[in-house]
């Protein structure tokens, strides 16, 4: 990102406890959307001085239910439809979780493709595969987290992605 002067921001909370996470998956994962945040701010037409990704950690208790359907798998199903297992992800309200916010000043999602962009072989790249954000999205389903985001187009992205700290999230069929 330096190479494309993007000033990378971070703002950790070192109070978080530890995670039980498959490591290697939670960070390729957070690679892809630091990645697709770089692309977007690349991808403007008019550049500023101070193109920002920002990357933020804390802790936090929600305080209203969030829910998701996971993947049962990306290369199954109709192709044209997220390929749920039935599975629900639920956060009900009091859940501890550590929230990892990933923002930038790029392009911007449009409204018309927001409720797509989680769903797999999507993409808007001309060489993209559709697969980085499904991938995304199945990791923290897989770790009992929901990852949201926020964006309109022309001001930027706003991944959250919210992980239970302890048994916090629950599974409903």
């Amino acid at each position: 990102m330096s190479k494309q002067r993007i000033t990378v921001q971070l703002s950790l909370d070192p109070m978080l406890p530890p995670l039980q996470l498959d490591c290697r998956r939670v960070k390729e994962a957070l690679v892809n959307i630091l990645f697709n945040a770089a692309q977007a701010i690349d991808a403007k037409t008019m550049r500023s001085r101070q193109e920002v990704v920002s990357v933020e950690s804390k802790r936090i208790v929600l305080r209203e239910t969030l829910r998701d359907f996971e993947f049962s798998r990306l290369f199954e199903q109709d192709l044209n439809k997220r390929a749920h297992n039935g599975a629900e992800v639920v956060l009900p309200p009091g859940t501890e979780c550590a929230l990892v916010t990933v923002s930038d000043t790029g392009t911007g999602i449009p409204a018309s493709i927001l409720d797509r962009i989680f769903d797999p072989f999507f993409t808007t790249k001309q060489n993209g595969t559709g697969l980085g954000l499904p991938m995304v999205k199945q990791t923290v389903n897989a770790h009992g987290g929901i990852v949201t985001v926020l964006s309109k187009k022309g001001q930027g992205a706003t991944f959250n992605i919210y992980l239970p700290i302890g048994h916090g999230g629950s599974r409903h069929a």
